[in-house]
């Protein structure tokens, strides 16, 4: 059988020229290995003038050196900056400051295309360097593919290419976008905390102060009514800290931090209207501990005391009181020589009949007072030395009988071991039921509450904008106090003297103003919400509708609030300059340290992103160095990667004289105006189609 296909055995049998062919070469032009001869300037078009000269020669090399300078002065720059800014970490805030983050912010687009130049100019010199020495066409083509990110994702799934020179290649190439976000993750600056002194007004041993007369009670009312809107709020009308209750299950047993922030889950009250003044406080964050006290009342259900209809008074349904304790005439005589007649057990306070100008509509009264020992008619000599009063809270000091009125727990500071037993207080409340004007239907309200004097520990934070500002403060968190204290039974209405203070002007404090007493529709309102219409309270509430929970809490709140207006009467509107100043004594305020942010700022390295900066452009400086060497170990030409490479050796293609001399480059730019084309050779048959680039006139089109 004949073959239409012709052999090699058969040079003298010539093809059958492609039908349409034009301009074919004659078999003259192609030497003995079937090329075309290179001196041939038939057709070519190429005059000898073209050929490079020495001056380009020249040129070329000094354009390499210019792009090794480039390479490596970015390079190598982009290096030095990183490590300045990490130098600077920690350091303070200086004018560089700016100069170093727009430098960094500037780099940040910038860098990945310095990366990409860099990294693609070593890999293709290396690739050249490969060439000269001999390398698999897989590893050429995977460096050649790899020159940008895009591109080495392409060329391993064309290439199909995955080895250790694959992944090496995507570790390099991932800190391209990385090192672009890492300059703008870098560099930041952080508030260094420095410690500060912070004044706060000492209440624990402060005594009250119940001279005060109208202030007292414009204060109390402003106070109360602004519970209403501020009952919320860590701070009192007047800017200063208020301190929450402390949960009865959070005690020594279980001393952990309680969360107070804004964000915490646990419900907590304050426990007064009035908060503790805090002075000096820097400007920024500022945060410190501080130890206060408060009084806690545990209150039993309320009981109900019919009066009889027949009586005019309220005194058959009432407790009685014992006013003895109170009789100031009992206390006078020889010094020594007289005791409190006090019982305990008793229940001691002021009826509601005492001789006041107003009447009111409760009272309150206590079972049980400090040891006579330790009161005001005995002298210095027959109780425990106090060396001075100023030593111990400024009590008050009678100069004639050298005898103390003492108003504060400061006088057992030296005593914390001093017993004390269980002490209740009895609340009384007289409402009239009758729906007539006169007195038919009279019922006495009462109940009876465990009175403890509860010591915790605050942790505060405050923020100040300026000096000028008022400092913005709250509690964070609370625990109970680690330091030693009295027994929690002992409180501050265990004296006497204070007792009857409080017992005399607290009922009558808002009731010659307002009827029923705002107070006591505070102990009711604050326990039960509100109605919905705009029905107005005419008469004493019914606390038995009310948990006794809730009117513990409000209780105690009323109490809490009439001490500590007594202890900062005169601070409530006191400034930082002023404390040292008469009637301001500094020994009154208790000096703590802060740690304050917001005063020095300092340089701020992230960690993890200036790893990656840092990281980055030591790999694009060894990249930089890398290419230089590469590029200056090559001694071909250079010819990778160029279209030109495709002619150079091209049967179809005659080459200028000397053009096997020129590299890529060279070669592309004496040429750079030829028409060339992929297609049917002069060579092709009808059945044997030879494929091949040349000139566009020599050259068929591919038919599909």
């Amino acid at each position: 059988m004949t073959s239409n296909f012709p052999t090699p055995s058969s040079p003298s049998s010539d093809p059958a020229p492609v039908e349409g062919f034009q301009g074919v070469v004659s078999d003259q032009n192609l030497d003995t290995n079937g090329s075309q001869d290179s001196h041939s300037q038939e057709g070519s078009g190429i005059s000898q003038d073209q050929k490079p000269s020495a001056s380009s020669m020249m040129w070329k090399d000094v354009f390499v050196i210019i792009t090794d300078i480039f390479a490596l002065t970015v390079s190598l720059g982009h290096l030095v900056l990183v490590c300045i800014v990490m130098g600077h970490d920690g350091r303070p805030i200086d004018k560089r400051f700016k100069v170093f983050q727009d430098m960094l912010i500037t780099l940040a687009p910038i860098f990945p295309t310095l990366f990409a130049f860099v990294i693609g100019r070593a890999l293709y010199q290396l690739a050249r360097l490969k060439l000269e020495k001999g390398a698999p066409l897989g590893t050429l083509e995977q460096l050649m593919g790899s020159r940008t990110l895009g591109a080495s994702v392409m060329t391993l799934f064309e290439l199909r290419s995955f080895n250790l020179l694959c992944l090496l290649l995507f570790c390099v190439w991932a800190f391209s976008p990385l090192g672009g976000q890492s300059f703008l993750h870098s560099l930041d600056k952080v508030s260094r905390p420095i410690s500060t002194d912070i004044l706060y007004l000492d209440t624990l041993n402060n005594p009250p102060d119940f001279g005060l007369g109208i202030l007292t009670t414009t204060s109390f009312f402003h106070g109360l009514y602004s519970s209403n809107y501020a009952g919320l709020r860590p701070t009192d009308i007047w800017m200063n800290l208020k301190v929450p209750f402390l949960e009865p299950d959070h005690n020594d047993t279980n001393p952990g931090w309680r969360d107070r922030g804004p964000n915490s889950d646990s419900q907590y009250t304050y426990s007064s209207f009035f908060g503790v003044p805090v002075k000096h406080v820097s400007v920024g964050n500022s945060s410190f501990d501080i130890e206060s006290s408060y009084l806690s009342l545990a209150c039993e259900p309320f009981s109900k005391t019919q009066v009889e209809t027949s009586s005019q008074t309220f005194i058959s349904g009432e407790t009685f009181l014992n006013e003895t304790a109170f009789d100031t005439s009992s206390q006078h005589g020889s010094v020594g020589s007289k005791f409190l007649p006090v019982v305990n057990g008793s229940w001691y306070g002021r009826p509601h009949n005492y001789s006041w100008s107003v009447p009111i509509s409760w009272n309150i009264a206590i079972d049980r007072f400090v040891d006579p020992l330790w009161l005001s008619n005995m002298s210095s000599e027959n109780r425990p030395q106090v060396e001075d009063n100023q030593e111990h809270g400024g009590d008050q000091l009678n100069t004639e009988t050298k005898t103390y009125t003492p108003h504060s727990l400061s006088i057992f500071q030296n005593y914390a071991q001093v017993e004390a037993g269980p002490t209740k207080l009895l609340f009384q409340a007289r409402r009239n039921v009758s729906d007539a004007t006169t007195v038919l239907n009279l019922e006495v309200l009462k109940t009876e509450c465990r009175v403890l004097q509860k010591y915790v520990e605050s942790r505060v934070l405050c923020f100040r904008l300026t000096e000028a500002s008022q400092p913005e403060c709250r509690v964070i968190g609370q625990r109970p106090s680690q330091r030693p204290h009295l027994s929690e039974d002992l409180s501050i209405l265990s004296i006497p003297d204070t007792f009857e203070r409080v017992s005399s002007f607290l009922p009558r404090l808002l009731s010659a103003q307002f009827y029923p007493d705002l107070i006591l529709l505070y102990l009711y309102s604050q326990s039960k919400p509100a109605s919905s219409g705009n029905e107005v309270q005419h008469e004493v509430p019914d606390f038995t509708a009310i948990s006794e929970a809730e009117f513990s809490v409000s209780l105690s709140q009323i109490i809490n609030s009439y001490i500590i207006i007594q202890q900062i009467g005169f601070y409530l509107l006191v400034s930082d300059g002023m404390i040292g100043q008469v009637p301001y004594r500094v020994k009154d305020w208790v000096q703590t340290s802060s740690d304050t942010d917001g005063i020095l700022y300092v340089y701020s390295v992230n960690r993890p992103w200036g790893a990656v900066c840092a990281a980055s452009c030591v790999i694009l400086s060894i990249a930089s160095i890398l290419g230089v060497i590469f590029a200056h170990s090559c001694r071909g030409l250079d010819i990778l990667g160029l279209v030109s490479t495709g002619i150079r050796d091209s049967k179809y293609v005659d080459m200028p004289s000397g053009g096997e001399s020129l590299d890529g480059h060279e070669l592309s730019i004496v040429m750079k105006n030829e028409r060339l084309r992929y297609g049917h050779t002069h060579l092709s048959t009808k059945v044997t189609p030879v494929i091949g680039i040349g000139r566009e006139r020599h050259i068929r089109k591919i038919k599909h």
